[in-house]
């Protein structure tokens, strides 16, 4: 039973992170203004003040921006 609770809440992550990319990506290519380089380097920052998920979301959207 634990198991299968633990495995549920690894996919929310994992579709959480998902998603998030998701959306950023729509943002920036929907042509809102956004440098992603200039995000990137904000998220960067961010992630270097931040513990925890913060810190892992804002690197993985930071990896994000710069691949486009």
């Amino acid at each position: 039973m634990e198991t299968e609770r633990l495995i549920e809440l690894e996919r929310e992550v994992v579709a959480t992170r998902r998603a998030a990319v998701d959306i950023l990506h729509d943002l920036v290519l929907q042509g809102l203004g956004l440098d992603p380089a200039r995000v990137a380097e904000d998220l960067e920052r961010r992630a270097d003040a931040a513990t925890g998920a913060e810190a892992r979301l804002a690197r993985l959207l930071a990896e994000t921006l710069r691949r486009l």
